[in-house]
């Protein structure tokens, strides 16, 4: 049996309702590239949050580390999911004006025991299903690759760049464009010089100088296994990171997405083959 919870839009990311108290409910963003969950302190401290010895060290695409404070939830329920004793990293930076009433990240850490899909053309995310067990003509399921560092889960799928190049890619909900590392600028003819691509320097939310450039590319990225899953001449990112590259939001929103980290695999399901609301 399955269990179908609407989600409300913030720019390119997906809100869900979480509970840490129970007949209570905080506003969380779904993202699959977070890796761990993270909580905002105060829905810590309402949620009877205890502070861990641990600490957590992990990697930003970009590469630069980053260190947080642990603490174990209680209880956290999404979905008809319901956990306890859940180690989640506390959230400390200042976000976006566009979060400020967000209290926290679920990450895919809390489906590893139950399939889930993210119907994003109806807006909506369905625990206990992926839509595998539907069949038809333009579905696709294959399989994923887990990542695990410490507490945190990635989850990784191959793509094929329109030069026949293949990317282990990221799967990232919470980043909006495909992003490429910067090595394969040339390998689709383009440059940081060339007048087609856009390039934008800065500092991020870290204290992290970046150097990212952005480019229609010409030809279609396509998950390799499943080529009929595709993003037609897509607007990319370019930067220095430490994978080949992440496929964002941009890419998944023209399906309903559904992961099964049991297998691990994932399924692409185009809008005319939804299944019906539950």
């Amino acid at each position: 049996m399955s269990v179908e919870v609407p989600f409300r839009c913030i720019g390119h990311t997906v809100e869900v309702p979480v509970s840490l108290v129970p007949g209570e409910t905080t506003p969380f963003v779904l993202d699959t590239g977070i890796g761990l969950e993270l909580v905002r302190p105060e829905p810590a401290r309402r949620g009877g949050a205890k502070p861990s010895i641990e600490t957590f060290s992990g990697h930003r695409m970009s590469g630069q580390e980053v260190r947080g404070r642990m603490v174990t939830l209680p209880r956290l329920e999404f979905g008809g999911v319901d956990r306890s004793e859940v180690d989640a990293g506390l959230l400390e930076m200042d976000l976006p004006p566009a979060f400020e009433r967000i209290g926290g990240f679920l990450s895919l850490r809390h489906f590893l025991s139950t399939p889930f899909t993210i119907d994003f053309p109806r807006e909506r995310v369905v625990v206990g299903s992926d839509r595998s067990e539907a069949s038809g003509a333009g579905r696709a399921r294959v399989p994923l690759r887990l990542l695990r560092e410490g507490p945190a889960l990635s989850v990784f799928l191959p793509m094929m760049l329109p030069t026949g190049t293949i990317a282990t890619m990221e799967i990232d909900s919470g980043s909006d464009a495909l992003i490429l590392h910067r090595r394969f600028l040339g390998e689709l003819g383009l440059g940081p010089e060339d007048p087609r691509v856009r390039r934008v320097a800065g500092t991020d939310e870290t204290g992290h100088p970046f150097e990212r450039f952005f480019a229609r590319v010409n030809g279609a990225v396509r998950v390799r296994d499943a080529p009929t899953i595709l993003q037609e001449s897509p607007e990319v990112m370019f930067q220095e990171i430490i994978y080949d590259g992440l496929v964002g939001a941009e890419f998944l929103r023209r399906y309903a997405v559904g992961f099964d980290l049991r297998t691990p695999s994932i399924t692409f399901s185009p809008p005319d083959l939804r299944s019906p609301p539950t």
